[in-house]
């Protein structure tokens, strides 16, 4: 169903009558969102690959900035052209790896909560497996 018979029906109006206000506000064209939204990656093979080179190289999400969508748009334009994944190239598994250590190298370890905070490590309820043995066993000495 196209967008405007749904954003329509959502209102309980006439797909022109949507329309119509839409346009009396100059309100433009609604836009549809999400992995099958209509972009060039999803009508241009070639673009497609563009992509995927460019995700080799970058990475996803910086490659989706660059085209302008999101990921998920990303992975549907390649399975639609029966395209690999970035990873599933030897040199795309090595980068993601690359960008992978690097960021964890930039983490600050200092940062991280259970090094803030040790009480998280710390039980909240005192240990009682001590006492709950020496209850199941108290009736069976010998």
């Amino acid at each position: 169903m196209p967008h405007w018979a749904n954003a329509a029906r959502r209102v309980r109006r006439a797909t022109p009558t949507s329309r119509a206000a839409f346009g009396r506000w100059e309100l433009g064209e609604p836009v549809h969102r999400g992995p099958r939204a209509p972009s060039r990656l999803a009508f241009d093979p070639a673009a497609a690959e563009e992509a995927l080179e460019l995700a080799v190289q970058v990475g996803t999400s910086r490659a989706a900035e660059a085209f302008g969508v999101n990921r998920a748009t990303l992975y549907y334009a390649w399975k639609r052209w029966g395209l690999e994944r970035p990873t599933d190239r030897p040199e795309g598994a090595r980068r993601a790896l690359e960008r992978k250590l690097a960021a964890a190298r930039r983490a600050d370890p200092e940062r991280h909560p259970w090094r803030r905070d040790r009480s998280i490590w710390q039980r909240r309820t005192p240990d009682r497996t001590a006492d709950r043995t020496a209850e199941r066993t108290a009736g069976h000495e010998r």
